[in-house]
């Protein structure tokens, strides 16, 4: 318990790290208890030491102002700059993880129906179908088209400089 006060009191370390510290004792005596049975006793006042309750940030997002000044950084007049603007563009106005949207393929757009939609692949083979603005449309619609993708093919459409050439 001195240990822990003193990483939190004199080494100025957080909630977290004094909890991820507890968990390493805690395997360290989980395997003590099972190995000498005598210190079980020692073993067993370590193991009931309780974790401490960090308190936990608000996540504060971006505002419209600040969403669209990103999705306008990117430089429209190289290639690379429009698919980062594409990119920007799909993950805020779908919501999508950039693992999600990296794994997006050409035939996972709907971009002709009367309500254009795209369909997402997360984590846990969670599979969402979302819907997406014209702007979004537009802008998929223009990437494909440069990159000479056709709309049902299963080619990645967000693809790093290296494998655009």
């Amino acid at each position: 318990l001195a240990f822990l006060d003193e990483l939190e009191e004199k080494r100025n370390n957080t909630i977290a790290t004094r909890n991820a510290r507890l968990a390493a004792i805690r395997s360290f005596f989980h395997h003590a208890a099972a190995a000498d049975p005598a210190s079980f006793g020692v073993a067993q006042r370590v193991l009931t030491i309780p974790v401490k309750r960090a308190h936990i940030e608000v996540t504060h997002h971006l505002t419209e102002a600040e969403v669209d000044a990103l999705i306008a950084a990117p430089n429209p007049r190289t290639s690379r700059g429009r698919r980062d603007r594409t990119f920007l563009l799909f993950l805020a106005r779908t919501g999508a993880r950039v693992s999600e949207a990296t794994g997006v393929n050409a035939n996972d757009l709907q971009l002709e129906r009367l309500h254009p939609q795209v369909l997402l692949r997360g984590k846990g083979r969670r599979d969402r179908v979302i819907p997406i603005t014209q702007d979004l449309v537009r802008a998929l619609t223009a990437l494909l088209a440069e990159h000479e993708i056709a709309n049902h093919e299963p080619r990645p459409i967000f693809v790093g400089a290296a494998t655009s050439a």
